[in-house]
């Protein structure tokens, strides 16, 4: 594709064992344990050196004698709750190269200061997303309790809890010493379905459109496309999910508003990229100037990939607070 893809630093924290990016260099005296039981979820290396700006997965029981994580010749095998937390600066060029992605015109992501909703909201699902290829992604709750604003560190906490069918996350951004957002995700143990999709049926504009999607979060494209089994060329969960606010801007007469709650189901059948996807929306008769309550869906066909609902106070009512950013602290 011609792109340039640039891997940042990744920081494992297990016990005595940590492992510094890029070459995760191996230091301290916890040993390389035999692989887990095929019941285990897997944090598979190649997934972890994929994100840019900084990741840090840490265990809390790594000390303990019954570790959550333990290394093998694959990556890191879960057993019990752990922490991923990223670190990262959305730039005006990362913001501006998402809402192209997505679709969104909203001037406040564009020429003025906000960071999209989506985007952080993206952050969340793309980290559960392209770290556990072997899970998918069945639910995801996102509020917002704030605007967050470009070139100010974002960081992002997701604790992740063992399930019977899969893993359970809890998250929240902070930028400065504010919460702007917290998160809850459902993942399930499922096989990744690789759809039978020729490179001449690949739709090559909307193909860039996720390449760039991924780009823009800091997230090497390749950790998506690539498997094992050889190429995947179906449509993020998390790209898909992101399409709605885009359409929701068209709705508001381009004015857009300020994302309170997202609230979305995953199907389990892949869309592959042969095509644009359908966003589909349905709007309250009668825009209030609170929240208005809008249900969503992304499909093509049959095939309905995402549903739920977003809670969006109209831009109008929210003017100052979205123009003008507070003073760092």
């Amino acid at each position: 594709m011609g792109r340039a893809l640039r891997f940042a630093r990744t920081r494992f924290e297990h016990g005595l064992l940590e492992w510094a990016g890029p070459r995760h260099a191996a230091r301290g005296l916890l040993p390389m344990t035999d692989p887990a039981p095929p019941s285990c979820p897997l944090l598979p290396r190649r997934q972890l050196l994929a994100f840019g700006d900084e990741l840090c997965v840490r265990d809390p029981r790594g000390r303990s004698r019954t570790p959550s994580l333990t290394p093998g010749p694959d990556g890191l095998s879960v057993h019990g709750p752990f922490v991923l937390r990223r670190r990262l600066l959305p730039t005006r060029a990362r913001g501006v190269a998402f809402v192209d992605a997505t679709g969104d015109a909203n001037p406040i992501h564009r020429k003025g200061e906000v960071v999209p909703g989506a985007f952080v909201a993206a952050q969340f699902a793309s980290l559960v997303e392209v770290l556990f290829p072997a899970l998918r992604l069945e639910r995801l709750r996102a509020t917002f309790s704030g605007p967050s604003w470009y070139d100010r560190a974002l960081r992002l906490s997701l604790r992740a809890e063992p399930t019977p069918e899969g893993l359970r996350f809890e998250g929240v951004a902070r930028q400065d010493e504010r919460e702007v957002a917290s998160a809850r995700l459902d993942a399930r143990r499922a096989a990744r379905t690789r759809l039978p999709l020729s490179l001449e049926a690949l739709d090559g504009a909307w193909f860039l459109r996720v390449a760039t999607f991924y780009e823009a979060l800091g997230i090497a494209p390749d950790a998506y496309f690539h498997t094992p089994d050889g190429p995947d060329l179906s449509y993020p969960l998390a790209f898909l999910a992101s399409l709605p606010s885009g359409s929701m801007v068209e709705r508001f007469d381009g004015a857009g508003g300020l994302l309170s709650r997202l609230t979305l189901r995953f199907g389990a059948a892949p869309l592959p990229i042969d095509g644009p996807p359908e966003v589909g929306l349905e709007l309250p008769r009668r825009i209030r100037t609170s929240f208005n309550k809008i249900v969503t869906a992304v499909k093509r066909g049959v095939r309905t990939a995402v549903e739920g609902t977003a809670l969006v106070l109209p831009r109008g009512t929210v003017r100052g607070v979205l123009e003008e950013p507070p003073a760092a602290r």
